[in-house]
């Protein structure tokens, strides 16, 4: 199952690549197949609604999507190199993504750093597997 939702993560890169011309690289560090299947619906509901925001707000060109899977935890970064935001205002996109993460026991951050960097922290709970 996990090969699947790697395989359906790498479609949506797909999609949006071709809808917006947006470059965009795709990082994957550690053993992201072992990652459970409950912090899947989160990596790709978040990595779509990020990379929307993007296309949206950045005027980027450029964006990088990360995935690693550390020991315990695995951490889902997408960084751009569009105009970034000085005040963020956290509208509907942000806040579902942040509950989303809360859902899984993890967290949501947002910086502005030359881009907007939109990272999800999420908790691996071996047992929580469905």
């Amino acid at each position: 199952m996990p090969a699947l939702k790697l395989a359906e993560l790498q479609a949506l890169l797909d999609r949006f690549r071709l809808d917006s011309g947006l470059v965009i690289r795709f990082v994957e560090e550690g053993q992201v197949e072992s990652l459970p299947n409950s912090l899947w619906q989160v990596i790709l509901g978040n990595t779509r609604e990020a990379l929307t925001n993007v296309i949206r707000h950045a005027g980027a060109t450029e964006a990088t999507v990360t995935l690693k899977a550390l020991p315990g935890m695995a951490r889902l970064e997408i960084s751009d190199n569009g105009r970034g935001c000085e005040d963020i205002v956290e509208g509907m996109g942000l806040s579902g993504m942040r509950e989303r993460a809360r859902e899984q026991g993890g967290s949501l951050i947002v910086r502005n750093e030359g881009g907007l960097r939109v990272i999800t922290l999420l908790p691996k709970k071996e047992l929580q597997d469905d």
